[in-house]
């Protein structure tokens, strides 16, 4: 009888320590969560809805226009520049920026981009920061030198939708 009293309090130590062991560990994800919070895109510099932007010279007579934002590696920027140039109607100017992860890709997609006159520029990293990229494809709409729309997307039809809601309002 009394190994089978402490094998049962032996039992009750080790869940005890479990069950430390388990609350200790919520605790600090939930910190982790709070500090993935803080650094989210609301609390970076840069470039937010609503911020005054600066045109590009080759675009300063042009009133709304579009920034898109590419990578070779990104299947949904394949598909993206695909509906682009199947579309064939879309009334905004179109600039592009392309990160180069493979030359023949960025040269193939610049090609296509250009093809459609879009301004076509390779991305670097200082512009990505201005932008606040998340990801790809990443679209930013500008009228009247005012951000409208700053964020990802995954299909362009999506993001007409938004600028026509936008306009709507």
């Amino acid at each position: 009888m009394e190994i089978l009293t402490i094998s049962h309090i032996f039992q009750w130590v080790i869940s005890i320590v479990i069950l430390f062991l388990v609350l200790s560990l919520i605790k600090a994800l939930k910190k982790t969560n709070q500090k993935i919070n803080n650094l989210s895109q609301k609390n970076k510099p840069g470039l937010k809805v609503g911020s005054k932007l600066t045109s590009p010279k080759q675009l300063a007579h042009v009133e709304s226009y579009f920034i898109m934002f590419f990578s070779t590696s990104c299947r949904f920027c394949e598909d993206t520049i695909k509906t682009i140039e199947e579309d064939g109607d879309f009334k905004y100017k179109m600039v592009a920026f392309i990160k180069n992860d493979n030359e023949d890709k960025y040269n193939s997609m610049k090609l296509r981009l250009k093809k459609l006159d879009i301004l076509v520029f390779e991305l670097d990293e200082e512009v990505g920061k201005k932008y606040n990229l998340t990801g790809f494809p990443f679209f930013t709409y500008v009228y009247k030198n005012t951000v409208k729309l700053n964020d990802v997307f995954i299909s362009f039809h999506d993001v007409k939708k938004k600028i026509n809601d936008l306009k709507a309002s």
